[in-house]
């Protein structure tokens, strides 16, 4: 039966480059010629003694300093190669399955390499891959090694990427007949009023010989009832075998925004009645459509579709996100009223696709390279057959902002992943995001849909030349703004490269928040907006500002303004938010200040110190401004609905600080992959919120949980990324602490020592089912290159030269569990190796373990040393045994340093006693 097992715990991993030995002379061009031939980090025989212990999504970029000197737009990081390496094992009963290696997510190019044989690779870290590892594995008490080289020769993005292992690795184990990877595409489709037909593509992959096979599958409601079934034969032959179907269904609860309804398939293969494989896929019953001069439809409703561009990074986490933090950063854009994300740019982790179709939130779902090459169509096809089952999927996007936009080669471009895309998936319009070519017959003529990012005034000429496409808005506002931040509208460049947090036009190109959605929300024919951005991210910043500062949360997720001002437009409940949110300008008295009011009732009247200022109508996309002189005391906003005050919002002029608070901010599992978010605030003796404040938090965790990332949300903060304490920025502080595994309650602390304040939170995280996990195991250097000449009669010299270049006169032959054959004479046996590299002050020795029988070994020094190094000293070492019963014995290879080249001979007597289980290094 089919077991999806996580990968994550237990990676050994190295930063930087790992040189390897040169090829040179006949013997190491034959053998690298042939399967097995990883060299270095890739072999199996390789020392990670010394490597990093890490545990998966990993992202190892942060683990550097900031620095002008390195790319500003990608963040200021450098970004080094990398290696990671981890040792699983397989029971007996594995033998024959079919076992795949699943990346969520790896780069920014990837290579795989399994037991030293290259396995697979990938050429971009944001598609997901898998590769197949079936031929390669070892079983029983047998060790496999997978090695992963991350490679960062090139960039992908304008903005931070990161690097690593930064989503997940599942295992994936099938019987040798089962559902491929990714091998179920559900597609409903509306016949009529009450029924809808579904149809069924399903792909089998078969590692063995050809069979007949009986497929059953059913159809599942959420609460596990059997909605539809059928079933059918099929004959399967190796490889992949594609087979179509179709169910009706009656009456379906559609999935939508308010109610997000998912079914399950569930496909059964089965052998006569023993069960091969089963398998599940999610999806919901909704219909789409963009229409023209409408917009977009779900289920025949309209829908003003309303977003926001995300990057993947969060604070001091980089790239490596667990999914409760996606799902923190999706819930904060719902908060706002928004109901749709997309992918900015490039395919998200699949989580959080999981989320929106759980959620209720329609996703744009974007591929990174703007390409038609195989590499870009594996890439495509990826995104396509790992994607189109999520109801929340409405839209695929082939690129972004490409200089090939306005060209005939793009134009071709477009059509081409145009139509590869339709022949995956038929069911969704294909989008670029442009922010040209809409004119004359350039890309816009090949998309379904017009993708355009700003631009607003051409909104109603795009219509006007392309009347039959729907347009929607891929990104809009790009409003810099830093959260906090108050001073001078007109003195802003003298606000330490910080953007104040007023809406307003910041770029030339985009313009304020509120402009970018009255435009979208005024023209009908506009399918909605997607604002840039929902966060600041890294990268595409000038020093010494690390953060791009568009968004309406910060890098943590923590609200800054405008996010209050999108929620007074798209939200439901009434609300009302003052800028600035706080009244502390001791240095500005009598100056005035502008006070910005966002709310979504009729009318709001500003109280100063009590006194009114009178009351202003709130229109539609233009918040009310006061102009305050500045006074301490308090300032007073109250929203009237209908001629009734409904909402307030009272803001005082602070005192010191006396108190420290906690504010868990999600629900988290203990499965050991889940981490909460937790801001800490200082508040005064009236228990309001310091918002000025600047002091060093430092954070504590017990046992069960551990510290991920400690931010603050200073777009200029160029302190370490992984320290564990952190300076509030504008009274706020986030630390994010993943929650270790059957975690029952978990304690975390925060101290700040400047005020000698000290507290603590007690999260009880709920009880999850044990996740199903590939263990880790102690690697072994196991010498496994081993060779045997035609028997002698007669004893020799350990010291007879042999032609180890001889690729023909003696054979290959695996010594591990090696049982020798009685007879007459001798066998000689030999062996080429490298002394694994191994830490300064350790002894290296050669251990043969389990050896019995009349055994003599010799161990010397390859005279040919170059390009390994060469030895201080060309050293022989000599050992034997005569032992009739199995020991260990071990061989001190003093004098034999990293990387040396070494030979081994073995001359057995054939008595029928010889017996070896394994030759290995050891070092003490």
């Amino acid at each position: 039966m089919r077991e999806n097992l996580n990968m994550n715990q237990g990676w050994k991993f190295h930063v930087g480059d790992i040189e390897k030995d040169l090829i040179r002379g006949h013997y190491d061009t034959y053998m690298h010629s042939k399967a097995q031939s990883g060299l270095g980090a890739a072999a199996t025989l390789f020392y990670d003694g010394d490597f990093q212990m890490v545990d998966l999504p990993h992202d190892y970029v942060l683990d550097g300093k900031a620095a002008k000197e390195y790319n500003e737009s990608q963040g200021a990081y450098l970004r080094e190669d990398a290696w990671y390496r981890k040792n699983f094992q397989l029971s007996e009963e594995d033998r024959g399955r079919r076992i795949v290696l699943l990346f969520d997510g790896a780069g920014m190019k990837t290579k795989v390499w399994i037991n030293g044989h290259t396995a697979g690779q990938n050429d971009s870290m944001y598609n997901s891959f898998f590769v197949d590892i079936t031929p390669y594995l070892v079983y029983g008490k047998d060790i496999n090694t997978v090695a992963v080289h991350i490679v960062n020769d090139d960039l992908e993005g304008w903005w931070y990427e990161g690097a690593g292992i930064y989503r997940n690795v599942w295992m994936i184990k099938t019987d040798a007949i089962a559902v491929d990877v990714w091998g179920a595409w559900v597609n409903p489709v509306k016949k009529n009023a009450d029924q809808w037909e579904v149809k069924i593509e399903t792909t089998i992959h078969n590692i063995k010989d050809d069979k007949k096979i009986l497929i059953e599958q059913a159809i599942l409601d959420d609460q596990g009832m059997k909605v539809e079934e059928t079933s059918y034969e099929m004959k399967v032959t190796f490889g992949q075998n594609r087979i179509e179907t179709t169910m009706l269904v009656e009456k379906p609860v559609l999935w939508d925004l308010q109610n997000s309804r998912l079914y399950r398939l569930l496909t059964r293969i089965k052998d006569n009645n023993r069960i091969l494989d089963e398998y599940e896929t999610s999806f919901g019953f909704r219909e789409i459509d963009f229409d023209a001069k409408k917009g977009f439809y779900l289920n025949g409703k309209h829908v003003k579709l309303r977003g926001a561009c995300m990057h993947q990074d969060h604070g001091n986490l980089g790239v490596a996100l667990p999914k409760s933090v996606m799902e923190y950063r999706i819930q904060k854009l719902k908060e706002a009223g928004m109901n749709a994300y997309r992918c900015a740019h490039h395919n998200p982790a699949p989580e959080i696709l999981e989320i929106c179709d759980r959620l209720g939130m329609l996703v744009v779902d974007e591929n990174r390279w703007f390409n038609f090459s195989d590499t870009t169509k594996k890439q495509l096809k990826s995104m396509c057959l790992r994607d189109r089952n999520h109801p929340c999927v409405i839209m695929w996007s082939i690129g972004n902002e490409e200089p090939l936009q306005n060209t005939l080669v793009g134009k071709e471009l477009t059509s081409q992943m145009r139509r590869f895309m339709h022949k995956l998936d038929g069911t969704r319009p294909v989008t670029i995001a442009l922010n040209g070519g809409f004119y004359d017959s350039y890309a816009a003529e090949e998309s379904d849909v017009i993708g355009v990012n700003y631009l607003v005034s051409h909104y109603d000429q795009m219509h006007l030349v392309h009347s039959e496409k729907a347009i929607v808005a891929t990104e809009s506002g790009a409003s810099a703004n830093t959260r906090g931040i108050y001073f001078l509208e007109d003195n802003q460049e003298q606000g330490g490269h910080y953007e104040t947090a007023y809406d307003k036009k910041r770029v030339e190109f985009g313009s304020s928040y509120a402009y970018a959605i009255e435009a979208s929300e005024t023209h009908e024919y506009i399918s909605g907006t997607f604002l840039w951005a929902g966060m600041e991210y890294r990268g595409e910043a000038i020093w010494p500002i690390l953060f791009s500062g568009t968004g309406i949360l910060d890098s943590c997720a923590m609200e800054k303004d405008n996010f209050y001002l999108v929620k007074s437009f798209w939200g439901n409940e009434p609300m009302i938010h003052m800028v600035p949110q706080h009244w502390n300008f001791e240095t500005r008295r009598g100056e005035m200040i502008q006070i910005h009011i966002y709310s979504n009732v009729n009318e709001v009247e500003l109280y100063v110190n009590n006194r009114s200022l009178g009351i202003k109508k709130v229109e539609p996309f233009h918040p009310p401004v006061f102009e305050v002189p500045y006074e301490p005391g308090s300032i007073r906003a109250i929203g009237i609905k209908d001629g009734r005050e409904c909402v307030e919002q009272e803001i005082y002029t602070v005192k010191e600080p006396v108190d420290l608070r906690l504010d868990v901010k999600n629900c988290i599992s203990n499965s050991g992959e889940d981490a909460v978010v937790v801001e800490a605030s200082l508040v005064d003796e009236r228990g309001q919120f310091v918002p000025c404040a600047s002091q060093r938090v430092f954070f504590t965790s017990e046992e069960q949980g551990e510290i991920l990332a400690v931010s603050g949300g200073d777009p200029k903060d160029h302190e370490p990324a992984k320290a564990h304490d952190k300076k509030m920025f504008n009274g706020r502080v986030q630390a994010i602490i993943k929650v270790k595994e059957g975690s029952v309650n978990l304690r975390i602390g925060a101290a700040v020592p400047e005020l000698g304040l000290e507290q603590s939170v007690l999260i009880s995280p709920v009880q999850a089912e044990p996740v199903l996990r590939v263990q880790r195991c102690d690697s072994i250097l196991e010498i496994k290159e081993f060779r045997i000449w035609p028997e002698t009669m007669d004893e020799t010299s350990l010291d007879s030269i042999y032609d180890f270049n001889d690729m023909n006169t003696s054979q290959p032959v695996t010594m591990k569990n090696y049982r020798g054959q009685p007879g007459r004479g001798y066998d000689i046996y030999t062996g080429k190796t490298i002394i694994p590299k191994f830490p300064h002050g350790k002894t290296v020795y050669m251990k043969f373990n389990g050896i019995s029988g009349n055994v003599k070994v010799k161990v010397f020094h390859d005279t040919n040393c170059w390009p390994n190094p060469t030895p201080k000293e060309f050293k022989k070492v000599y050992a034997a045994t005569k032992e009739k019963e199995k020991r260990d014995l071990s061989i001190c290879l003093d004098g034999f340093g990293s990387n040396e080249k070494c030979y081994i001979v073995i001359m057995v007597k054939r008595d029928g006693l010889f017996e070896l289980d394994s030759v290995e290094f050891a070092l003490e």
